[in-house]
């Protein structure tokens, strides 16, 4: 199984370009999973952009499939003001484009303003929560398999549930690494469906359109087999469209980002 780690290390530049080559492991459907994706825009556009501008927000627009084999993100630095810098990334899959993200990072400054959200209380610990185990062949996308989750709230997907409120643990399943990395943080943060889904009385495929991710502890420093949280609900759906946001709490408990997408849901 092809680790994060494994990807990132031979994540080199050619020509200003960098080249990632995903596995099967890695697929959601017909295109790879949305969150490494994202995840490996955003380390092309680190290398561009010095450690002391920590992330404070990132967009990205999925325009097509990306398949498994080589992908190229090729990134720019669009501005860099006395302390943030803008930056930007084009995916290409096949040869088409396939993804597009841009980044902000921001250089801490003094403020009178002092506004931070707060986790929503779980009265379900890790250990009590309900694990969701991959198994090749059941229909899950491929990707879950790096991920363990355990689920301490939510209906089950496709049950025609009245709630689509969800509280996902994770962590990941076969990282060689002792500690959290800022990659890993970020994929991990797109790493459950759309709550959507617990509302609907049969399977439909689901896919996302567009991602946006404020960044509010720019801490990424827990250890690898500690659990993350994923507080998600559906804020509109009609159409065919649907708008979720997601709270992630970090092992420490505090809302590290926060997450919105728009989703495209067949059926």
């Amino acid at each position: 199984m092809q680790s994060l780690v494994r990807i990132l290390a031979a994540f080199q530049p050619r020509d200003r370009v960098y080249i990632a080559t995903l596995d099967e492991t890695w697929m959601q459907g017909r295109t790879a999973f949305g969150g490494l994706i994202t995840t490996l825009a955003a380390s092309a556009m680190r290398q561009q952009v010095p450690v002391d501008r920590p992330l404070r927000a990132l967009q990205a627009v999925f325009i097509g499939p990306i398949g498994e084999g080589e992908v190229a993100f090729e990134a720019a630095v669009n501005r860099v003001g006395k302390a943030v810098t803008l930056a930007s990334c084009t995916v290409k899959s096949g040869g088409q484009v396939s993804m597009s993200a841009t980044a902000m990072y921001g250089a801490a400054r003094e403020s009178v303003l002092n506004i931070k959200p707060t986790a929503m209380q779980c009265d379900v610990t890790p250990d009590q929560a309900k694990e969701k185990p991959y198994r090749e062949g059941s229909g899950l996308p491929s990707f879950l398999q790096h991920y363990q989750q355990r689920w301490a709230r939510g209906s089950r997907l496709f049950s025609r549930a009245t709630e689509s409120q969800m509280s996902v643990y994770l962590r990941y399943r076969n990282e060689d690494v002792p500690r959290i990395t800022e990659a890993h943080a970020l994929a991990l943060m797109d790493a459950i469906p759309t709550p959507a889904l617990a509302l609907m009385d049969k399977p439909s495929p689901a896919s996302t359109l567009s991602w946006t991710l404020d960044i509010l502890d720019t801490n990424f420093d827990f250890g690898i087999d500690e659990w993350w949280r994923l507080d998600a609900d559906v804020d509109a759906a009609a159409e065919g469209y649907v708008v979720h946001s997601s709270h992630v709490v970090n092992p420490a408990g505090r809302v590290a980002a926060i997450s919105r997408q728009v989703v495209t849901v067949y059926g």
